[in-house]
């Protein structure tokens, strides 16, 4: 699993150069610099704090988390972007919807959404939100299946992380980490 990561100064920093450079309506994208593995963090940090992985603290993988994807992704197909007066921002260039049209949606999702259940509701925001993965396998069987026995580990997907500090006492870090 790979996240980006920003200290809190360069985070804001960023926001507030796109607040000045909005009009109303933009979607910003901010440069967050590489993705960083889970995993590899994980490590570095029980390293910083004078431990070895695996000796001092072990680390072990857990599972991801209901809709809790794998990476992060910043752009999906059919998206454009520009740049913008800043080199770490884009602006996001997109046609607008229509509001008609998304009162409408959302005037037919509120008429059948207590005639439906959980899955089906769901399924009906996938259509109005085609980026939307919703999680449906716990909502129909339970848990949704561990790496061991679901369909990621089928796919060859890594296994999740966790780490079990000295004391015994797990701590779940993230969801899933890259193979090492």
């Amino acid at each position: 699993m790979v996240r980006y990561f920003m200290t809190i100064p360069e985070a804001v920093g960023l926001v507030l150069q796109s607040c000045a450079q909005g009009n109303g309506g933009e979607i910003f994208v901010l440069d967050m610099g590489k993705p960083v593995r889970i995993a590899d963090l994980a490590r570095q940090m029980i390293e910083l704090s004078g431990l070895k992985p695996g000796v001092d603290i072990e680390i072990k993988h857990v599972g991801l988390r209901p809709g809790e994807k794998l990476f992060e992704e910043l752009r999906c197909t059919g998206e454009n972007y520009q740049p913008t007066r800043h080199p770490s921002i884009m602006s996001f260039v997109h046609p607008a919807e229509s509001l008609d049209q998304v009162r409408l949606a959302l005037r037919r999702l509120e008429a059948e959404v207590h005639s439906l259940d959980a899955a089906e509701i769901k399924l009906r925001i996938r259509q109005l939100v085609p980026e939307y993965t919703p999680c449906l396998e716990r909502d129909r069987r339970g848990p949704a299946p561990g790496p061991a026995s679901g369909s990621l580990a089928r796919q060859g997907a890594p296994e999740p992380l966790s780490l079990a500090l000295p004391s015994k006492a797990p701590v779940v870090l993230a969801g899933a980490a890259s193979a090492a």
